[in-house]
């Protein structure tokens, strides 16, 4: 059964470099056949609908790139949207960064930190707030 998370696994695999367009491509055909196949099997059940419009999203986007109405770099930043949209807030900034980045490519620090970390400053009381409970003050 094609499901929604095998095919973020092959966005995620393109998205990282491991696989180029066209094998990127061939693999969305093959889960739209299979899903097809799934479909008119009479004993099988509900076909996944987050992956058929999941397919139908990415389908769009590779029709845009082999069209050249966009570049594929445009292309490849369309298509991790679908997986984790426009960040709105901090939280969602680093969220977007952790599951939209290859594993091993997340190493967030001063240097590398961008968008609405830039400039920040470090406003942050560098004194523990925990007390042990054993030491009673003095």
């Amino acid at each position: 059964m094609v499901s929604s998370l095998a095919i973020v696994d092959k966005m995620r695999a393109y998205l990282g470099g491991q696989m180029d367009l066209h094998s990127f491509r061939e693999c969305l055909v093959a889960s739209h056949l299979e899903m097809q196949k799934e479909k008119a099997s009479p004993d099988s059940g509900a076909a996944d609908q987050d992956a058929a419009r999941l397919l139908a999203e990415l389908e769009g986007r590779y029709a845009e790139c082999s069209d050249e109405i966009v570049s594929e770099s445009i292309g490849r930043r369309r298509v991790a949207s679908l997986i984790a949209p426009t960040p709105q807030s901090a939280e969602s900034y680093l969220l977007t960064l952790f599951y939209a980045a290859p594993s091993g490519a997340l190493h967030l620090n001063a240097a590398n930190a961008s968008g609405p970390f830039q400039n920040t400053g470090n406003s942050l009381n560098s004194q523990s707030n925990y007390r042990d409970p054993e030491v009673v003050p003095s």
